[in-house]
């Protein structure tokens, strides 16, 4: 096969519309305040949102949270987690920000972007980010 015969998944602007509506959507259920972002898997931003009453930090925050997802092809939870279990290396990781609340976004196996959130705890920003990645089917193999 050919290099130029093979596809390789990619998100829309409008999927990724899609998903940041889906997430101001359910945080709204909830009662929280945030900013979400959705990346490309090299990093771009591609879409914004923020709740006029999030904190105005949130807005860094979840663009640095969907970044590292993207960047390292993992669940930001599990770098803080390790961060908490004394694994500071990822201190030292440029552009890393191990902070719960960023999930890469996959299909068919392939990191196509990532979602950050940002303006909740870090539980309810880990957890509103997973869920609306389970939602949307991109969630990969993250638990």
């Amino acid at each position: 096969m050919l290099v130029s015969e093979v596809i390789m998944p990619r998100m829309t602007e409008l999927e990724a519309s899609d998903l940041a509506a889906r997430a101001m959507d359910a945080a709204l259920r909830k009662g929280l305040h945030i900013a979400v972002a959705v990346v490309y898997s090299a990093r771009p931003l591609l879409v914004f949102r923020r709740d006029r009453d999030a904190f105005p930090a949130s807005i860094e925050l979840a663009i640095a949270k969907a970044r590292t997802a993207a960047t390292f092809r993992r669940d930001t939870k599990a770098m803080q987690q390790s961060l908490e279990q004394g694994r500071l290396s990822y201190l030292a990781l440029p552009g890393a920000l191990p902070l719960a609340g960023g999930v890469p976004l996959m299909v068919r196996g392939v990191v196509i972007g990532a979602l950050g959130i940002s303006g909740a705890s870090s539980t309810e920003d880990a957890e509103l980010v997973l869920a609306v990645a389970h939602e949307v089917g991109w969630a990969g193999d993250l638990a």
